[in-house]
């Protein structure tokens, strides 16, 4: 479905991949080449940003957790945690040094809470 905007005010109006059609119809590629590796950067882009959604939404419930859950939930969502940073590295959503560096801050927070919970 292709959308042609003419007032700026429109754009709030479309939603999900309708915007991606038009950044796709906005593109100036002619050659097929061009046109396919426009195709696989939304792709691409698309996995990525949900990859890192994933992560935000995955710190989110581990913070949670070391506020006012007990040691062993939260160690159940770092290693889960883990899990999704070592993926996101893996696949180029987030470099493999800022994956480690946050696992590291993370794990020094679960040391922290299981220090004062001694």
């Amino acid at each position: 479905m292709r959308c042609s905007i003419s007032h700026q005010g429109d754009v709030g109006l479309l939603l999900g991949n309708q915007f991606a059609e038009i950044r796709e119809a906005t593109a100036m590629a002619h050659s097929l080449s061009a046109k396919k590796r426009i195709r696989q950067n939304e792709k691409r882009n698309h996995l990525n940003r949900w990859r890192k959604r994933t992560y935000r939404e995955a710190l989110k419930v581990y913070e949670e957790t070391i506020l006012h859950g007990s040691l062993e939930q939260a160690q159940k969502e770092l290693s889960e945690l883990f899990k999704i940073l070592d993926r996101s590295a893996a696949k180029g959503a987030m470099h493999k040094n800022t994956a480690s560096r946050t696992k590291a801050r993370l794990t020094a927070k679960y040391n922290h809470k299981v220090a004062a919970a001694a």
